[in-house]
């Protein structure tokens, strides 16, 4: 999996995270490497190999939903400001 993300140093300092939902009820996720990756100001490619999510139990031709978000997604916290654009997410046969 890939994708494109440019953020702005402006943002609210916080770690990105990938989210792939199967229909089995799995859910795998993957943080990116950086803690501050919101505030990245180029684009900046990020590949994750799918078997970062299929070890967590998802199964890659059920896969149901995508998701992409900011902090811990095990314990949202309302906080957090800014923008960050996101563009050519593949999801790719290893």
């Amino acid at each position: 999996m890939s994708l494109w993300f440019n953020g702005d140093p402006a943002n609210t300092p916080q770690r990105m995270y990938v989210a792939l939902s199967g229909t089995n009820g799995a859910t795998g996720v993957v943080a990116h490497d950086d803690t501050n990756a919101a505030q990245i100001d180029r684009w900046t490619q990020w590949s994750i190999p799918l078997t970062e999510f299929s070890n967590q139990g998802v199964v890659l031709t059920r896969v149901q939903s995508v998701s992409i978000g900011f902090g811990d997604k095990n314990n949202p916290q309302p906080d957090g400001a800014g923008n960050v654009y996101f563009d050519d997410l593949r999801l790719e046969r290893p």
